[in-house]
């Protein structure tokens, strides 16, 4: 039989596994090709008259005679079969096709991610530098923050204690009028105002207690400054009476110099008469030699040393 379905082009077989439907108008197709149509329309695949599913009859049977030819029953069935595999070829090229767009589609998400990957592994790097140095700041950060608090407490504890200290100046160089309207001022507010005479009282108390030890430390000072000074009066006194026994002695060792000199003098004086006597063959006898010693000399300086080793040199020659 070469009759064929006009939906899936498929021809008919004879054979329990395939059931064949008619619609009311005659026309044939397959039962599930049929009812797959009649989902999603009401007419006939073929002519296009209106169709109800109940009036289709769903199964047809036919009658084949033994004399036909079992070669054209094989040829239809393999006919059928290669247009099925004919089908499903196309389905895989199909799905090849598809394939091979998404493979192309996915290589090109993935060369976009591997670069958006790259550059996110740039940023990251450069984010966790940034990370650390700003680590390293918040903890300078921290670290100036502590320094200020400290500060703060600090100058907070010398204001307290500033105010508490002019409280105590506004006590000390006020009048006496001053002083009792301040008491009286703590005395009508209540507990904290008197908490705050007490915390005065106290601060006064302390504070008349460090003028006194600072009084008695003056005064122990004091006394060591006047022995320290009665020491050095007295190393005064000494120094001055052994300066002025060096200047006595200075003055008589001055005079001692002074006589030492005018004899060097008069001594290099003999010994250039002397020198010159010899020299001029002045000298005749013991009177000549006494006489040339007695005589002025010309005024010319020698040095006493050589002089003095002359004067030895010639008694040597002439004892």
């Amino acid at each position: 039989m070469r009759a064929q379905c006009c939906i899936c082009a498929d021809l008919f077989e004879s054979t329990q596994t395939v059931n064949i439907a008619a619609a009311p108008c005659g026309h044939v197709f397959h039962e599930a090709c049929l009812m797959r149509w009649m989902d999603t329309s009401s007419t006939c695949p073929s002519c296009r008259t209106h169709v109800k599913k109940t009036q289709i009859i769903k199964r047809l049977f036919f009658d084949i005679s033994e004399d036909v030819d079992d070669k054209e029953q094989d040829v239809s069935h393999y006919v059928n079969q290669v247009s099925d595999l004919k089908a499903q070829l196309r389905e895989k090229a199909k799905s090849l096709h598809d394939t091979e767009e998404s493979r192309d589609k996915y290589a090109a998400l993935l060369a976009v991610a591997e670069s958006k990957q790259e550059e996110l592994t740039t940023k990251l790097s450069r984010e966790l530098s940034m990370k650390e140095v700003l680590k390293g700041d918040l903890k300078r950060v921290q670290r100036e923050n502590d320094w200020h608090v400290q500060e703060i407490c600090e100058l907070q504890k010398k204001a307290e204690k500033l105010h508490e200290l002019q409280s105590v100046e506004m006590m000390l160089k006020g009048s006496s009028s001053d002083a009792e309207e301040m008491l009286r001022q703590y005395s009508d507010g209540g507990d904290s105002s008197i908490r705050q005479l007490s915390s005065l009282v106290t601060v006064m108390k302390r504070e008349y207690n460090q003028v006194l030890a600072d009084k008695r430390t003056a005064k122990e000072q004091l006394s060591k400054l006047k022995q320290h000074i009665g020491t050095y009066q007295a190393e005064a006194k000494q120094a001055k009476r052994e300066v002025a026994h060096l200047r006595a002695e200075l003055e008589v060792t001055n005079k001692s110099l002074s006589l030492k000199e005018k004899e060097n003098d008069e001594n290099r004086r003999k010994i250039v008469h002397l020198r010159n006597a010899l020299r001029y063959n002045k000298t005749e006898g013991s009177q000549s030699f006494h006489a040339a010693l007695t005589e002025d000399s010309p005024n010319v300086a020698y040095s006493p040393v050589v002089s003095i080793h002359i004067f030895m040199d010639f008694e040597k020659v002439y004892s």
